[in-house]
């Protein structure tokens, strides 16, 4: 991908196509030759373009984050659904075929697929076709909403554990796929909250940049 287009679907998930063109022409203009000055104003003006947003609509970016949120649900509910026919179907050839059964470590790893890398991937897809130009704010919103989510849950778990002397936790998952999962170990807590605010939004952020991908270059309608 040329470093203009690759560049203009950067600035596309935090503003309009046609302002995004026009940024990377005037940063090319200014940049010149030095490449690290044509990405260096890539990345600023975008994270100053979500900054902008989140500043001013702070109330519209809560409201993308909770839709966001009952959008993964039905995602996970739908990953729930393929894990368990996967599974089925893995078994049932693996039995007829070679006498044999699933490995334990596959559908794990089936579900930390599904739940982690493919749900947030899916969510940042729904969110570039619901909310274009600003799916880099809002994936940064839902993100730190999955944070500050995780972190509460966690710390409400371990106060309480730590006062009446047991364990507790909340395990919500469906076929290794978690649904909701607080625990009252805060080392648990503090990576869960690291994922969220790390790995989960480039998840996002690389789903909208796909589904956006498409705007780049429009198949022309030719008339015969």
């Amino acid at each position: 991908m040329p470093r203009t287009d690759l560049a203009e679907l950067i600035l596309l998930l935090v503003t309009s196509h046609e302002r995004a063109a026009s940024m990377v022409g005037d940063f090319l203009e200014e940049a010149g030759t030095r490449g690290w000055r044509f990405w260096f104003l890539v990345v600023r003006t975008a994270v100053s373009q979500a900054w902008r947003q989140i500043t001013e609509t702070p109330f519209d970016l809560g409201g993308i984050a909770i839709r966001g949120l009952v959008a993964e649900l039905g995602f996970l509910l739908l990953a729930c659904i393929v894990q368990v026919m996967a599974i089925w179907t893995a078994v049932s050839i693996l039995l007829v075929n070679f006498h044999a059964d699933l490995p334990d470590w596959v559908v794990v790893w089936l579900g930390y697929f599904l739940g982690n890398l493919l749900v947030p991937f899916q969510v940042g897809r729904w969110m570039a076709r619901r909310y274009p130009g600003r799916e880099g704010a809002g994936s940064v919103t839902l993100a730190t909403a999955h944070a500050m989510i995780r972190l509460c849950g966690g710390f409400i778990l371990w106060g309480v554990s730590h006062v009446t002397g047991g364990e507790m936790h909340i395990d919500i998952s469906f076929a290794q796929i978690h649904v909701i999962a607080w625990y009252d170990n805060i080392f648990h807590t503090l990576t869960a909250t690291v994922f969220c605010l790390t790995l989960y939004p480039v998840l996002l952020l690389a789903g909208a940049a796909f589904a956006r991908a498409r705007s780049l270059h429009p198949p022309s309608n030719s008339q015969s």
